[in-house]
Formats: C-alpha cells, sequence, structure tokens
C-alpha cells in the first residue's frame, strides 16, 4: 500500500497536481515504512524537488537535510546514495552554488543520471560544448529516461545547432504526450520552451495547454522585502508573476487565477508600481534581474 500511495503521488506531481502530491508526499515522508524504507527516501527527494519548482530554496533544503538524514542512516546502498546525490545537484543549481553542484554530480553511480546530471552542471556553468558531449552518453531505461535525455541534449545544442535540437524535442515531446508526462518537460523550463512550441503541433492541444502552464517559472519567495523593491508582492502578484513570461494572454492568466480580467490589470498595476516598470516585458525583465523568478 505505501508503494502504491508512492505511485499515486508522483503520478499527480508528473501530471501537475502539485498540491495533492505534495500533501500526499508529506504524509509518506513521515510515515514508518520499515522494511520499505525507500519509500520514504523517494518521497522526500520528490519533496525537494516540488519545492524547487515553486522557488521555495528554503523548503527545499529543509526537505533535503531530512533525506540526507534518512540516507546515511538507513538507506546506505547505491541506490539510494545516488537519489541523495541528484536530488543534492538540483538544489546546489538552484541556490547557484556550481562547486556544489560538481561535487554531488561526482557522486552520482548510475550509468543514465551521471552523465545527466554532469551535462546540467555544465550547462548552469555555461559549457554547452562539453554538455553536448556528455549528455548522449547516457543509458536510458525507460520512456521518462528517453525524455530527459533528448531535452537536455537539446538545451545543450540549441545554439551550435538549432535544427538538430529541435529534432531532439521533437522526440521528446511525442514520447512525453503519448505518457502523460507535464513535469518532466516543464522542469527543464525556459531553456526548451521555445523549441517546445515549435514541435506543438505534434502533441494533444489539451496537453499543450497544461504544459505551458506547468512550464511557468516560480516565483522565489523571500522572508524578508528584495533590494530593488518599493514594496514587498503578495501571495496573489506572485502567482500573477508567475505567469507572465509564459504565452498565455491576460485573458487567459486570469481564467487560470480564476479572476476577472478587471482584477487582474489590477494586480497587474500593482505589481508594475512596486517593480517600478510600465509593461509586462518590463516586469519580467526586471523579476529576473532581482532574482524573483527563479529557473524557469
Amino acid at each position: 500500500m505505501s508503494e502504491l500511495d508512492l505511485v499515486n503521488a508522483i503520478t499527480a506531481r508528473e501530471l501537475g497536481d502539485r498540491e495533492g502530491s505534495e500533501s500526499a508526499l508529506a504524509e509518506l515522508a513521515g510515515r514508518s515504512t520499515y522494511r520499505l524504507t525507500f519509500v520514504r527516501g523517494l518521497a522526500l527527494a520528490e519533496l525537494v524537488e516540488l519545492r524547487l519548482r515553486e522557488g521555495d530554496l528554503a523548503g527545499a533544503g529543509a526537505w533535503f537535510q531530512r533525506l540526507e538524514e534518512l540516507v546515511l542512516r538507513e538507506l546506505d546502498g547505491k541506490g539510494a546514495r545516488t537519489w541523495l546525490a541528484r536530488t543534492g545537484v538540483l538544489l546546489t543549481l538552484g541556490n547557484d552554488d556550481l562547486l556544489g553542484a560538481d561535487r554531488w554530480a561526482d557522486r552520482v553511480d548510475d550509468a543514465f543520471w551521471r552523465p545527466i546530471c554532469a551535462s546540467r552542471v555544465l550547462l548552469a556553468a555555461g559549457r554547452h560544448e562539453e554538455a553536448a558531449a556528455i549528455a548522449p552518453s547516457a543509458e536510458p531505461r525507460c520512456a521518462r529516461h528517453r525524455v530527459v535525455q533528448q531535452l537536455v541534449v537539446a538545451r545543450a545544442i540549441t545554439k551550435a545547432d538549432r535544427e538538430a535540437a529541435a529534432k531532439a524535442v521533437e522526440i521528446a515531446v511525442d514520447l512525453a504526450a503519448d505518457h502523460g508526462m507535464l513535469e518532466t518537460v516543464a522542469a527543464e523550463g525556459g531553456a526548451v520552451l521555445e523549441l517546445v512550441e515549435l514541435a506543438a503541433w505534434r502533441a494533444p492541444a489539451a496537453w499543450m495547454g497544461r504544459l505551458r502552464r506547468a512550464v511557468t517559472p516560480p516565483v522565489t519567495r523571500r522572508s524578508a522585502p528584495s533590494a530593488g523593491l518599493n514594496e514587498e508582492l503578495t501571495e496573489r502578484e506572485r502567482d500573477v508573476l508567475r505567469l507572465l513570461p509564459s504565452r498565455l494572454t491576460l485573458r487567459e492568466i486570469a481564467s487560470e487565477l480564476y479572476v476577472s480580467p478587471n482584477t487582474l490589470k489590477f494586480h497587474l498595476r500593482l505589481i508594475y508600481r512596486k517593480l517600478d516598470v510600465n509593461s509586462r516585458a518590463e516586469a519580467i525583465e526586471t523579476s529576473r534581474r532581482l532574482r524573483l523568478l527563479g529557473r524557469g
């Protein structure tokens, strides 16, 4: 039953139900699953990634600490150490700690994830040619692995060979749409969104619509007002800001947030005033400069 609950929670996250997934994963993370302790470990790893996607670096760090303690205390096997290292790579990259990410990547002991993690660190460092040489060596074992590999390859080669990058994304989109994957694609974020849009005709319209919503970058949550802000953003204003970089129209954003277009315009005026900008494009650029928008 614990294994089944874990599968359901991960599936919910993959399909875009982050709130329902987080609740189920948190319950599993606190449940005694002896002798299936790996269930708690995987739940904790998923919670770290979920919090990172929401831009909550502190929350991700807290879940990661619990994962590290569990692995060191009860799960000292190759697989668990690789889960920990893979998650450590994501967390340190989220904190722009390339040195830490490189150290965690060296600890990944898996024929698929080791090259992928190393490639992600190289991409974060701007070393695209090196990432392009490493990512294809990953050995995928399932459809999700193949999707991840093609997206990472596309990120690595998009500047050097845009046509080949587009073909890699087409392969990823075909597989992801066939298997109902959203979060796996969305996690690669804005780096591949433009190429995914070029392949949109290959995927069902409903799937693409859900992906466009899922791929929006997280808004970094801060406990104190950010430097450069006239006034801290409210929770609802953060929700609006998170959707601005997407290709959704203002009417579609209003629908997504269950507010009227006039209410959305009211929130936009407040956001523009707090950011000291005059347009949607300026708000996106300023938010990224102030690090209000996390890695998309």
